[in-house]
């Protein structure tokens, strides 16, 4: 483990733990974003997770950052066990512009991630194709029968967050919801 990842250990995933002040250090000096990248490949949890909440926060203010890890980040989100790393993953690729030949593995890796099981990465993986569907008109019939297919889900975080992103993408004067984006801080 490299000396910048050493900031993400201890402690548990219920604390972001430093990972915000690892994310500012890598916007003022981007040479170290390989090295904070490299926390997604430890086999700490812990230090994943807080790695993907920093790349995340990343993408809120410098998406061009991250432009070329799409790949690497669609794998990473199909394999993961960690859910908070895989619903930033799904949060990052809203954030970024999608290169045309990228968007077929987002919209794929992000219809894989609607069957999770943790409701925390399903509910943002909603957001996300839903903000994705308004920037590409061309998926948003698609995105909108996978949908459908949760307006019933056992869980009222899932149905309810389903309603308001169909309710969204069947009216394009409807705004996204502030609860669907995470706000640069």
């Amino acid at each position: 483990m490299n000396d910048l990842l050493q900031k993400l250990t201890g402690g548990d995933l219920r604390s972001d733990g430093r990972a915000n002040e690892l994310a500012d250090q890598a916007m003022k000096n981007p040479q170290i974003l390989a090295n904070v990248v490299e926390g997604l490949t430890e086999s700490n949890g812990i230090v994943r997770g807080r790695t993907a909440h920093a790349l995340e926060r990343i993408s809120r203010t410098r998406p061009d950052m991250l432009q070329g890890l799409i790949p690497q980040f669609a794998t990473l989100a199909r394999s993961e066990k960690v859910p908070i790393v895989k619903w930033h993953i799904a949060m990052i690729f809203s954030n970024i512009t999608l290169p045309t030949k990228e968007t077929e593995i987002v919209f794929s890796t992000l219809f894989e991630l609607l069957e999770d099981d943790s409701v925390f990465a399903k509910s943002w993986t909603i957001a996300d194709l839903t903000i994705l569907a308004r920037k590409n008109k061309d998926k948003a019939s698609d995105v909108i029968s996978r949908l459908m297919v949760y307006e019933k889900s056992k869980s009222i975080a899932i149905s309810t967050r389903v309603a308001k992103a169909l309710d969204i993408l069947e009216d394009d004067n409807k705004r996204i919801p502030a609860s669907f984006i995470k706000l640069k801080d």
